[in-house]
C-alpha cells in the first residue's frame, strides 16, 4: 500500500461495468436474438426471481449480488410468465428474449420463488448534513489560522515517515465511516480494488445500497468523507492550541489531499456516487464512455475525456512524487 492509495465507496451496478442498481434495461437487438431449432426463441415460465422498486425505479437482484434494472412495462409480462398466468405463446418475441437473456445471467431460477423486496425506510438527511456542514466550516476556520504553517514540507524524516502509517489508519477509518453507515441496511464488503481501472484503492463495495432509498444513499457515500471531516477537525484544532507540533500540519495537508480526492466525481468512488444520488443520473460513466467510443460529442464524452486526463495525471504525478520519495529524481 502506497501513500497514495486512496478510499472509496463502489457500487457495482451499472451494467457497463459497474454495479448499481440500474443496469442497462433489458433491450434486445436481432443480433442478440438466439433461435431454437424451429427459429422460435427459447420459451421460459413459472420460475422466480428477486425484485423491489427503489423509487421509479425496478430492479431484478441475482444470488450473486449484482442487480438489473428493468422497465416498468415489462414487470407485468415477467411477473405473468413467472407465475404461470400467461402462454408463452402469447407474449411478444422480445419479451421471452429478454427473458432468456435474464435467465442466462442468473437473474431467473427455474421453478423458484417471486420474492418482493421491501426497501427500508427514507431517512431525515438534512440533521446530519447539517451537522457535517457546521463541522467543515468549522474545519476550515481552524485551518485558515494556520495555513501558512500547514502548507509547508514535513519538517524532519520521522514526519515524512509516519505520513504512512496514518494514511493507512485514516483510510481504515474512512471505510469503517462507509461500513457503520451501511449495516443497518446490508452487510458492504471492504477490500482492495482499482479505481477507474488503475488506481490502487481500499473500496468498501455497497452493490445492495441500490435498493435503499435516495437519502440513504447519499448517507452512505458521505459517511466516509464525513469521517474523513472528524478526523480534520480534531487535528486542527490540537494543532491551533499546540502549534509547536508541525507533524500534525502535515497530517491536515494529508487529510486535506484525501478529501479533495474522494469527492472529485472523476473518480469511481464516493464523489461520482454523491453526483449520481443528488442529481440522479444513472448508467452516467457507461453512458459517457458509450459516447466518447461512438464520437459523439455530448456532454456526457467530455465527462469521460475528463475522467481519462484525470486518470493519467493522477498516475503520473503519483509515480513522480514516489521516484522523489525514493530519491531517484
Amino acid at each position: 500500500m502506497t501513500d497514495e492509495m486512496p478510499s472509496e465507496t463502489a457500487r457495482d451496478a451499472e451494467t457497463d461495468p459497474r454495479t448499481r442498481v440500474s443496469g442497462e434495461s433489458v433491450s434486445v437487438s436481432e443480433n442478440d436474438r438466439e433461435s431454437s431449432a424451429d427459429g422460435r426463441p427459447r420459451l421460459r415460465r413459472d420460475f422466480g426471481f428477486t425484485w423491489g422498486e427503489t423509487g421509479e425505479t425496478i430492479w431484478l437482484r441475482n444470488d450473486d449480488g449484482d442487480y438489473k434494472r428493468i422497465e416498468p412495462a415489462f414487470l407485468d409480462p415477467l411477473l405473468a410468465l413467472a407465475r404461470g398466468e400467461r402462454d408463452p405463446e402469447t407474449a411478444g418475441r422480445d419479451v421471452l428474449r429478454a427473458v432468456e437473456l435474464l435467465a442466462d445471467e442468473g437473474y431467473l431460477e427455474a421453478g423458484g420463488e417471486v420474492t418482493r423486496y421491501e426497501p427500508p425506510s427514507d431517512i431525515r438527511l438534512w440533521p446530519r448534513l447539517a451537522v457535517l456542514g457546521a463541522a467543515t466550516v468549522a474545519m476550515c476556520a481552524l485551518i485558515a489560522t494556520r495555513w501558512s504553517a500547514i502548507w509547508r514540507p514535513p519538517g524532519s524524516v520521522t514526519g515524512t515517515v509516519l505520513i504512512g502509517p496514518f494514511f493507512i489508519v485514516v483510510t481504515l477509518l474512512h471505510e469503517l465511516g462507509h461500513y457503520v453507515a451501511s449495516r443497518p441496511y446490508f452487510t458492504p464488503r471492504i477490500r482492495l480494488d482499482r479505481l477507474n481501472g488503475v488506481i490502487p484503492a481500499v473500496v468498501t463495495r455497497t452493490n445492495d445500497a441500490w435498493r435503499c432509498p435516495r437519502t440513504v444513499r447519499i448517507w452512505i457515500s458521505l459517511a466516509g468523507p464525513a469521517v474523513d471531516v472528524a478526523i480534520t477537525l480534531g487535528l486542527a484544532a490540537a494543532f491551533v492550541s499546540s502549534p509547536e507540533y508541525g507533524l500534525l500540519g502535515t497530517l491536515i495537508l494529508v487529510q486535506l489531499f484525501r478529501l479533495l480526492f474522494v469527492l472529485n466525481p472523476l473518480v469511481e468512488g464516493d464523489g461520482y456516487w454523491l453526483l449520481v444520488d443528488v442529481f440522479e443520473t444513472h448508467n452516467l460513466r457507461p453512458h459517457a464512455f458509450r459516447d466518447l467510443r461512438r464520437g459523439r460529442p455530448t456532454a456526457p464524452a467530455a465527462f469521460a475525456v475528463s475522467i481519462v486526463a484525470f486518470t493519467g495525471g493522477f498516475v503520473l504525478a503519483s509515480g513522480y512524487f514516489l521516484l522523489q520519495v525514493v530519491g531517484l529524481v
